[in-house]
């Protein structure tokens, strides 16, 4: 028996209820193969298939959701795409006028403007700058969004990263009058600090984004941007950050809102504080697309902390600077109103190897150097705040320099203001350097290394031991006026010469030196030539006019500048000898022996040889004949040659002036008279480019050494 035949077939009730049957056939044959009859069997299916169809239904259901679904995510993705290809598109092209905006003004900024102008223009490229940090803002977002930001592992300098962040904010931190600290503390052991390995941008956007943040919600008070490691492995480190501020906090309730994107803590339309509320996002999908979590505790009205902790891969380590050894004795007396302050610059200090005692207002601290300097343990240094209530920091220098017990101190100032270096205030008070707040650990070790370790290594030289170059008896004592406007200068130079046993008197300007020359017999006086009310070379002429001809006190410049001309043009002034800053140890005995003692014998003062005898000696061959030779030719043609490089000095003839120098030039070199020879290239030099704001003071200096030349080899050529 074999089913031929069956059929599944829907059947209609008279009730009106469908009935499902599946009907099949099958063919009964004999044992010889031939059909007998056909047997049929119907079989109600209709619950089954019911069933199937409700499956079937079900199924079109969740295969229709599912390509919902689909589309709905190929929708959003390409929607995301899209958006963060629109944004990056519209960055562009806003950038493009935006960067034609900000260097048009830059160049703006370099042309002659009046003062209102150029406010204009500050606030231009003010407006541009905050512009162009939203757009960094809003591109980064759509790249994270779209998951196209990919971090770059380099080495990097985590140190220059933090003080970088510093150097961003200083000026933004000063106009609020709030105190930026930044500090990253030693990683690593025996002053070692390990090369990093990570992405220092993204991780330089983060701190940014906080620091700026905390900028932002502070009107009083400090924001501290701190590093520390929290753990170090044989192939890594792992460095806790850190940025807290005394700023106005955050509600409890908003804490987790601030991270989501385009949110602020307050977003009414009467906040206090703009922004898109993109910061925040951008620096929580960083942190954690390096491999973290950004945590964030905050008290209304008290301040906030963002912290995070980074592991970062760890390269052989490198030796920072060496400390010198005499770091480790230094004594370090440090004011700050601020309490954090004090304690960072301590713990910089107290890596250098130093020790440090702190103080919080400008009357304890004189008290301190006072005492100290009473004890017979003076501190080597005084760091000292400029903005302090009561006292500012200039006000405390002025009362240290009153104070003849501890004066000699080597001070610092650290301050928010903008003071250069070379501030004409600051050079009066006598600060041996000036370190623009936040404070950097690299920039305070380098300027107390320069300031200090200059005056220990001088002591170290001038240490009284015996000394077969100086040649000065024991009893033989000079007294030298020591003409000097800055302190630290001042104060070398007194240590040097102290030490050597001479009597020292000391004044700062050239005014002052003449008083004292009214006053006292000198044997000596050594001047500086850049002074304020009177410089050195006034000085020297007053001293001259006052003495007259019977009285001659040699007089020695000391001066920072060593260009050609600047030795005769002091020789020209009256001085008898010329030495150029820094101060040698040699280079001032030299001076002492050659002049000091001399006073009794006028006749033997004269400055150093116009003509360098043994160079000419050299060129002749020891030729007596063709040297006297050569100084006759130079003396009948040096005089003619004078006359036209005066004629074009006077009417301002560039190429007169070039070609007669020229010719001087040459003929002062084959003579062997390097002064001359030197002066007679600057004219030749402004000649040829024309710049002649100074050929007439030249050539004064050059007709006077021109004389000293002729009568040294008037005296050669009679000896000869």
């Amino acid at each position: 028996q074999k089913v031929s035949y069956q059929i599944e077939k829907r059947y209609l009730h008279k009730s009106g209820r469908q009935i499902w049957a599946n009907t099949s056939v099958a063919r009964v044959r004999d044992e010889n193969g031939s059909p007998l009859y056909f047997v049929s069997q119907v079989q109600d299916i209709t619950r089954q298939k019911l069933q199937d169809e409700q499956l079937q239904e079900y199924t079109r259901e969740i295969e229709g959701k599912n390509i919902e679904l689909d589309q709905a995510l190929i929708s959003t993705r390409n929607a995301v795409l899209a958006k963060s290809e629109f944004l990056a598109n519209m960055s562009h092209e806003i950038r493009t006028p935006l960067n034609g905006i900000i260097g048009m003004g830059d160049l703006l900024r370099e042309t002659k403007l009046d003062q209102e102008q150029g406010e204009y223009v500050a606030t231009v490229q003010n407006c541009a700058d905050s512009l162009l940090f939203l757009i960094n803002d809003i591109l980064d977002f759509s790249k994270i969004e779209a998951r196209k930001l990919n971090l770059e592992i380099i080495n990097f300098d985590l140190q220059a990263v933090i003080e970088g962040v510093a150097d961003m904010f200083a000026h933004r931190a000063t106009e609020k009058n709030v105190e930026l600290i930044c500090y990253l503390e030693n990683v690593g052991a025996e002053n070692k600090l390990p090369e990093l390995r990570g992405d220092p941008h993204r991780l330089r956007q983060v701190l940014v984004n906080l620091v700026s943040n905390a900028l932002k919600f502070t009107e009083a008070g400090e924001v501290v941007l701190s590093a520390k490691l929290a753990e170090q492995t044989a192939s890594s480190v792992s460095i806790h950050f850190a940025v807290s501020d005394s700023g106005v906090g955050i509600p409890p309730d908003k804490l987790q809102a601030i991270f989501e994107s385009f949110t602020q803590a307050d977003g009414s339309t009467t906040r206090q504080f703009g922004g898109t509320g993109l910061g925040l996002t951008i620096c929580k999908q960083l942190v954690e697309l390096m491999g973290s979590t950004i945590q964030v505790t905050s008290q209304a009205g008290v301040g906030s902390t963002f912290e995070f902790t980074l592991q970062l891969e760890l390269q052989p380590v490198i030796e920072t600077k060496k400390i010198p050894a005499n770091f480790a004795q230094m004594k370090v007396l440090v004011l700050d109103d601020n309490k954090t302050n004090r304690i960072i610059l301590q713990k910089m200090l107290k890596n250098f190897g130093c020790q440090a005692d702190l103080v919080a207002d400008g009357k304890t601290a004189l008290q301190m150097l006072s005492m100290a300097s009473a004890s017979g343990s003076p501190y080597d240094l005084f760091l000292l705040d400029m903005q302090m209530p009561q006292m500012n920091g200039i006000e405390v220098a002025h009362l240290v320099r009153a104070d003849r017990a501890v004066r000699q101190t080597a001070m610092i100032l650290l301050t928010s203001m903008v003071y250069k270096q070379n501030d004409p205030e600051l050079q009066r008070v006598g600060f041996a350097a000036c370190l623009n707040k936040p404070i950097k650990q690299s920039q305070l070790f380098d300027v107390m290394n320069e300031t200090v370790n200059q005056v220990e290594d001088l002591l170290v030289e001038t240490a009284p031991v015996p000394d077969a170059n100086l040649n000065l008896p024991p009893q033989r004592k000079a007294k030298i006026l020591l003409v000097e406007d800055n302190v630290v200068n001042q104060r070398l130079a007194l240590k040097v010469l102290q030490r050597s046993g001479h009597e020292v008197s000391a004044v700062s300007n050239g005014r002052l030196a003449c008083e004292a020359v009214d006053h006292a017999k000198f044997d000596l006086i050594l001047m500086d030539v850049q002074m304020p009310e009177m410089d050195g070379y006034e000085a020297t002429a007053a001293i001259r006019a006052r003495q007259g001809t019977m009285t001659h006190t040699p007089i020695v410049a000391m001066t920072a500048h060593a260009m050609a001309g600047d030795r005769e043009k002091c020789l020209a002034a009256g001085m008898d000898d010329y030495i150029t800053k820094p101060l040698k140890l040699e280079q001032l005995k030299a001076v002492i022996e050659q002049w000091a003692f001399q006073q009794s014998e006028p006749e033997k003062i004269q400055a150093k040889d116009p003509i360098d005898l043994p160079a000419l000696l050299r060129t002749t061959a020891g030729d007596e004949e063709f040297m006297r030779e050569l100084i006759e030719l130079f003396l009948a043609d040096a005089p003619q040659r004078m006359t036209q490089l005066q004629a074009a000095v006077e009417s301002g003839a560039a190429d007169g002036i070039t070609s007669a120098a020229h010719n001087l030039k040459g003929s002062s070199g084959n003579l062997s008279a390097p002064g001359l020879q030197e002066v007679f290239a600057q004219l030749e030099k402004q000649g040829a480019t024309g710049e002649l704001t100074e050929v007439r003071e030249l050539f004064q200096i050059a007709e006077l050494e021109l004389i000293r030349v002729r009568e040294f080899l008037q005296k050669v050529a009679r000896e000869i």
